[in-house]
């Protein structure tokens, strides 16, 4: 398989994965919000899915959140889904987006970083 290198893109508010030729094989896009990062889409090339892509962008953006000390909204259905199966100590039943056709989503944050109201 080919080497895929993953790079975070601040100013475009996304993860990218990329092939050693430089083609971009997945993504995973946030918005900045208030108190949080709104993780948006993850998108992976069909090609290049059942490799982990979409898993290390998330990794990737769990720990650059952790270092910021950034909360993570998951509207993504994809991060929404991994974070509860793998973080759920760190989940804090909140509504950042006052119910925004979301009825009490989960806030994910790093230890440490508690969320007020």
């Amino acid at each position: 398989m080919t080497e895929i290198l993953y790079t975070y893109e601040p100013d475009a508010a996304r993860f990218v994965a990329t092939t050693d030729e430089g083609q971009e094989v997945g993504t995973l896009v946030y918005a900045v919000e208030d108190r949080y990062w709104n993780a948006k889409h993850t998108w992976v090339n069909p090609d290049f899915r059942g490799h982990n892509i979409a898993r290390n962008l998330l990794d990737m953006l769990v720990d650059t959140a952790r270092a910021q000390g950034v909360l993570i909204f998951p509207t993504c259905s994809y991060v929404r889904h991994v974070m509860e199966k793998t973080r759920p100590s760190r989940m804090y039943c909140s509504n950042p987006k006052q119910n925004k056709g979301l009825s009490n989503p989960p806030v994910f944050s790093s230890p440490g970083v508690e969320l007020s109201n």
